[in-house]
């Protein structure tokens, strides 16, 4: 990837989380950008654990009955549409 595209995504980016800090200080007057950055990561982050449980489960042969099953509906909902669900 060339510098000048990089620059313009990290400029894009930056962009996007000053719209999400300004709708979020409505609510909250005192938030950072890390408040926000915070807010994406934490869901991002568990879901890929939730992930990274699943695949590990299906790839260690467990029968259905020891199959791991997520009880979050979050990601229940998503999961239909990663590479594990089409496995």
């Amino acid at each position: 990837m060339s510098k000048a595209r990089h620059i313009a995504i990290g400029k894009k980016k930056s962009d996007a989380y000053e719209v999400l800090l300004t709708k979020y200080r409505e609510k909250f007057p005192q938030a950072g950008r890390e408040d926000v950055k915070n807010k994406i990561h934490s869901p991002r982050t568990n879901f890929k654990k939730e992930l990274q449980r699943a695949v590990n489960s299906k790839k260690s042969g467990a029968d259905s009955e020891d199959k791991f099953f997520s009880r979050k509906s979050v990601f229940r909902l998503a999961n239909g549409r990663t590479a594990i669900a089409s496995n």
